[in-house]
């Protein structure tokens, strides 16, 4: 297999697992890990930004360079296809029923999303706690869980991380049970959000 044929498809299976599961999920994150331990200094060739996954780069300088990974590549991308496609991993893990036809459904795919980045937060698989606040889905829940981490500001030792503990502990319970939380949060209403605050007060306290 040449070796650009290679890259390009490790690429599509970080992108086809990101779109299915959601980047804040155990499957992304076993995926990652994969092609960062494909050589030493494998992270000069990688490209990253923030809320997207990662891909390795096929610039003539970095093919130059990746050649002499070339075996260690094209066994990182057997062992991802060992995993199966991304239809094969659902039905395994989520829904043995799901179709090909369904799972390119926005209602299944956000479905799908849901329960992965549940599972992963279970299994605290999460590797970023504050940037998967954004898939919490009630609005309420979201502004507790910035507020919490707002709380963490300026503290040191260990009262930055009993506060930092408490505010991953609150988002992981939110991504396990939103509904739970959201009636943990309305129970302690006057402690969390300060009296009567509603959405608006809670999101201007954070400013």
């Amino acid at each position: 297999m040449k070796l650009e044929s290679a890259i390009s498809s490790i690429n599509r299976i970080i992108r086809q697992t990101v779109k299915t599961f959601g980047i804040n999920t155990g499957e992304y994150q076993e995926m990652k890990y994969l092609v960062e331990s494909i050589g030493k200094h494998m992270d000069l060739f990688i490209h990253t930004a923030k809320n997207e996954p990662i891909r390795i780069s096929k610039s003539k300088t970095a093919l130059r360079g990746l050649k002499s990974f070339q075996q260690d590549i094209e066994e990182t991308l057997q062992a991802m296809r060992e995993k199966g496609t991304m239809l094969q991993q659902v039905k395994a893990k989520y829904d043995p029923a799901m179709t090909s036809k369904r799972l390119l459904s926005p209602i299944d795919q956000k479905r799908i999303h849901h329960l992965a980045t549940q599972r992963s937060a279970e299994l605290w698989l999460i590797p970023d706690w504050y940037a998967s606040i954004d898939d919490i889905e009630d609005p309420k829940l979201q502004a507790a869980a910035r507020r919490k981490f707002s709380d963490c500001k300026g503290l040191k030792g260990e009262s930055f991380e009993s506060k930092a503990n408490e505010a991953i502990s609150f988002v992981r319970q939110c991504l396990m049970d939103e509904e739970q939380a959201l009636k943990e949060l309305n129970m302690g209403r006057s402690k969390t959000l300060g009296g009567s605050a509603n959405l608006a007060e809670a999101l201007a306290q954070q400013k």
